[in-house]
């Protein structure tokens, strides 16, 4: 018999489980296949929890990954943010084409720190796209100036930012940015490159290999005073300035080129410089089977 998250919560309780809020309950089903446990020991420790049935789409897209690898977004510390179009949590799943963003569609940070993205204003906000990336749904930012807002994070230091997404237009640009300070990480599709501007120097990577309108892993990173850039498991670059402040607290398409349109799979930030050999893991164990990339 099937049942949903608020039932499954629910057994939880009632076997003397803390009673963990729907998205704590799926973070640590998460956290747990990321540990290395797999589908069929989790199930049966739930199962032996008085939970009998966790089959809900929300539970099953945790439960019935094969996390072959222990190495996932979760193995890092200084996890701040992230987010999954395929883990939006949100019950029921959503139809082709709905507005996410709105209050009953919020993309919920799945990271346990609470960094939701909603609706900004009167801006436009993108769409849940089905089945579009190796059998995985989007979120589409398909309307000029779809925004949309989450708490903010403050890089005082060292951080990653990773996004898994693609450009879908000559002159798109996907960007990180700030709602009232002008701080951004932008993924162009006009000059194919990733570029840094946190208040004083505009920074840019060279020039990604060919059109990236297929789905990329693009990653910013800073140590100390050094911003560098990836495409994929390739170095694009690096660029010295004094440490400054990265206040980022929305995700839109740039409009500045006139269009700005793509496609994000995933978003994963962290308070921390990830190495070279952090990212190729991440790269081949997660990234790359999961949205198909090159």
């Amino acid at each position: 018999m099937a049942c949903n998250v608020a039932q499954v919560k629910a057994a939880a309780c009632a076997s003397g489980l803390s009673c963990l809020s729907e998205r704590d309950l799926l973070i640590v089903i998460a956290q747990t296949l990321a540990s290395g446990q797999t589908a069929t020991q989790l199930l049966a420790a739930a199962c032996a929890s008085g939970i009998a049935c966790l089959d809900d789409r929300l539970l099953q897209v945790v439960i019935t990954q094969k996390v072959a690898t222990a190495v996932t977004p979760l193995s890092f510390l200084n996890m701040v943010g992230w987010l999954r179009a395929d883990l939006t949590l949100i019950v029921p799943t959503p139809a082709d084409g709905t507005s996410i963003g709105l209050p009953a569609t919020i993309w919920q940070d799945v990271s346990a720190n609470n960094r939701d993205a909603s609706q900004g204003g009167a801006n436009p906000i993108p769409t849940f796209e089905t089945n579009e990336v190796n059998g995985k749904p989007v979120v589409r930012f398909g309307t000029l100036g779809a925004l949309l807002v989450f708490p903010e994070l403050t890089f005082t230091g060292d951080f990653t930012v990773i996004l898994v997404g693609r450009v879908t237009d000559g002159v798109d640009t996907l960007c990180l940015n700030h709602t009232i300070v002008n701080h951004q990480l932008r993924k162009n599709q006009s000059g194919h490159d990733a570029a840094t501007f946190a208040g004083v120097g505009f920074h840019s990577s060279t020039a990604f290999a060919g059109l990236s309108s297929t789905f990329q892993m693009t990653t910013w990173r800073r140590s100390g005073t050094t911003f560098s850039w990836r495409q994929n498991k390739t170095a694009r670059g690096t660029a010295s300035e004094a440490l400054q402040t990265l206040r980022l607290n929305a995700l839109m398409n740039n409009t500045f080129l006139g269009t700005g349109f793509g496609d994000i799979g995933e978003l994963v930030s962290y308070a921390a410089h990830r190495t070279d050999a952090q990212l190729d893991s991440l790269y081949d164990s997660w990234f790359k089977p999961r949205w198909a990339l090159p």
